[in-house]
């Protein structure tokens, strides 16, 4: 269970790489652009539920921790 909590955290860094990933194609493949547009709002969509998930967090130096690792 905590090998799987770990995973769902370290999406963060992978979801900030792809948002920016699509951003740039946007531009490259113009024909494409609401397929990458609703990428984006689905790894945006992740990527603040992550945040959320460690705000919500009892314990504020937990939270913090948790935000300066993964985050």
């Amino acid at each position: 269970m905590i090998d799987t909590k770990k995973r769902y955290l370290k999406q963060y860094l992978y979801i900030k790489a792809r948002i920016t990933r699509f951003e740039m194609l946007e531009h490259i493949e113009p024909k494409m652009k609401i397929e990458y547009e609703k990428q984006i709002r689905l790894s945006e969509k992740l990527r603040q539920e992550i945040e959320e998930k460690i705000n919500e967090m009892d314990d504020g130096l937990l939270g913090e921790l948790l935000f300066q690792k993964y985050i």
